[in-house]
């Protein structure tokens, strides 16, 4: 009876020896890229509200890289703090620039 235990189990996804730090695909049809590389909405959600918070609470950008990978269990989810990253840091920049421009054409209100 033994054997049956073996025929039902999944088969785990798992690194070759020299990809350990390579994204694992998990659901290559999914459109979701938390999805892709198997990671729960609450965990995606998770990780967006530690980095939103990290990157209010640091000025300096190396030290919210360190404080949100610090937080992730495989190299997945750095793969998605990574992306998430550069889009609210992307979002930031560009805020900036807008701001900047609308005080250059309209003037400061100092």
């Amino acid at each position: 009876m033994k054997w049956l235990g073996k025929l039902f189990k999944k088969k785990k996804k798992t690194y070759s020896g020299d990809q350990k730090f390579m994204p694992l695909v998990i659901d290559d049809k999914s459109e979701l890229i938390h999805e892709i590389f198997g990671i729960t909405d609450e965990r995606s959600k998770e990780l967006t509200m530690t980095l939103i918070e990290s990157y209010g609470e640091h000025d300096e950008l190396h030290l919210v890289m360190i404080d949100i990978i610090s937080q992730c269990k495989h190299a997945n989810e750095i793969a998605l703090v990574i992306l998430l990253f550069e889009r609210v840091t992307s979002s930031q920049r560009q805020r900036k620039t807008a701001n900047e421009v609308m005080s250059r054409l309209f003037g400061d209100d100092e």
